[in-house]
């Protein structure tokens, strides 16, 4: 049983952006996002 969906995660990851951005970036969660971001083509 899956509770998540895309508006779950899209909450999670500002979640996770707003802390990132709190503790002034660099940790691996930047990095993966960079990762997914380059896997986009963005």
């Amino acid at each position: 049983m899956v509770v998540y969906g895309p508006a779950q995660a899209a909450a999670k990851l500002r979640v996770g952006m707003q802390v990132k951005i709190r503790r002034g970036g660099g940790g691996t969660r930047l990095v993966i996002i960079k990762a997914i971001d380059q896997y986009s083509g963005n």
